[in-house]
């Protein structure tokens, strides 16, 4: 009778070893993380430690977002009107559009702007040089300004925090595989250059 209880559709099995996963993966995204680190350091940069490199970038990002938004009037640019944050999930279509001839200006703007992300790099304090990584904030920034900021912020905050009800509520896979395939989507997709 008890035969379902370990199928992943009712989450028994990965209750039962959820801290001790969370413990691992944890562990191991840290491990990755130090390696990737050590393996990134040229032989002419300065070398700094696991917590110096974590706190730059945890802070580093405010400072890079700043310096981004100082100088925005410079980049001579428009704002992408959502087309910057919702990248990852139309960027498909949009770079089979332009490989046909198609080119629509917002996707390449807002590909231009991704673009001027990995390029442009900025001192964030003294010997440290900071590229990439502007916050979330900034690509609904890119999107629309201050009021990009309010509205982008506010729409994924529903939509996410409407997949994670879902989830919490039915714990079913679907629910689970929804919600991962937003964060994903979203979070990480976003910042490639497709």
């Amino acid at each position: 009778r008890d035969s379902g209880k370990y199928m992943p559709g009712n989450f028994y099995f990965f209750k039962k070893f959820k801290k001790r996963y969370i413990f691992v993966l944890f562990c191991s995204f840290a491990f990755i993380y130090i390696i990737i680190s050590k393996l990134r350091r040229g032989n002419n940069e300065a070398s700094f430690s696991f917590f110096e490199n974590l706190y730059y970038y945890y802070v580093g990002c405010v400072k890079y977002f700043d310096l981004r938004i100082e100088n925005w009037s410079q980049w001579n640019r428009s704002y992408t009107l959502g087309f910057f944050s919702l990248r990852g999930l139309i960027s498909p279509v949009f770079s089979t559009l332009e490989k046909l001839g198609i080119n629509v200006r917002l996707f390449s703007d807002a590909s231009e702007a991704l673009a001027s992300l990995h390029n442009v790099v900025y001192s964030v304090a003294a010997e440290r040089r900071f590229n990439s990584y502007a916050t979330a904030f900034y690509e609904f920034y890119t999107d629309g300004g201050i009021v990009g900021i309010i509205l982008g912020s506010t729409i994924f905050g529903w939509v996410g925090g409407t997949y994670y009800s879902d989830y919490k509520a039915s714990h079913s896979l679907l629910s689970c595989l929804r919600l991962g395939y937003f964060i994903s989507v979203f979070i990480l997709f976003s910042m490639l250059q497709i």
